[in-house]
C-alpha cells in the first residue's frame, strides 16, 4: 500500500492549461517553470508565489531544459529544439529534429548522466507519422537513434550504468537500453 501524505499541499497559482506539462525547478534562480503544451506558453512561478509570468510563444511547447546559462532554457518547440531567454523573451533556434509541416512534434526531453540531451518526437493532430528518439550533440546536430516509436516519454538513466529507460505510452511499453556513444 503506498502511505497517503496527511500534510496539505498548498495552493501556489492559478493557471489554466489545455495541457501543462513537464515542470522543472530552477534552484538558482529559485523558479518554477512549465509549459502548456497545446497553447505553446512557457510558465513560470518566482518561489514565494509572488510573481507568476506566462510568455505566449505559439505553436506548440513540449518540454524545458535547463542549462549552464541561468538565464537560457532548452525547449521543444514545434519539432525544433530552441534556446529560451525568458526575461527577455527571446528565442533562437538551434536545431530541427523532423521537417517542418511533416505533422511531428517533439514530446519530451532529458539529459542523460553525461549531460547530452535526448530528446523524442510524435505525430501530432491527424498525423500517423511516427516518432523518434534523437541524442544531441556538442554542435547541436540531432542524431535519430530509435525510429517508429508512438510517442517516447519519460525518459531516465540508471544511474552509474549506461542504461537507458523510456516509455513509448500508446504502445504499452517500457523501452530499457544501453546508451551508446
Amino acid at each position: 500500500m503506498i502511505p497517503v501524505l496527511a500534510a496539505a499541499i498548498p495552493f501556489l497559482a492559478y493557471v489554466l492549461s489545455d495541457l501543462g506539462e513537464g515542470p522543472v525547478w530552477d534552484e538558482r534562480r529559485s523558479r518554477l517553470y512549465w509549459v502548456d503544451i497545446v497553447q505553446g506558453c512557457l510558465h513560470w512561478l518566482d518561489a514565494d508565489a509572488s510573481r507568476r509570468s506566462t510568455w505566449r510563444i505559439g505553436g506548440t511547447l513540449s518540454f524545458l531544459v535547463l542549462t549552464s546559462n541561468p538565464d537560457r532554457l532548452v525547449a521543444g518547440h514545434n519539432a525544433t529544439l530552441v534556446a529560451l531567454d525568458p526575461d527577455s523573451r527571446q528565442m533562437v533556434q538551434l536545431a530541427a529534429l523532423e521537417q517542418p509541416g511533416d505533422g511531428r512534434r517533439c514530446n519530451d526531453a532529458k539529459c542523460d548522466p553525461t549531460g547530452r540531451l535526448w530528446a523524442g518526437t510524435m505525430g501530432w493532430g491527424d498525423s500517423p507519422q511516427p516518432g523518434s528518439l534523437y541524442a544531441i550533440d556538442n554542435a547541436w546536430q540531432p542524431v535519430r537513434k530509435i525510429t517508429g516509436l508512438a510517442i517516447a516519454n519519460g525518459l531516465a538513466w540508471h544511474q552509474g550504468r549506461k542504461e537507458m529507460h523510456f516509455v513509448d505510452s500508446p504502445a504499452d511499453r517500457v523501452v530499457a537500453g544501453e546508451r551508446k556513444s
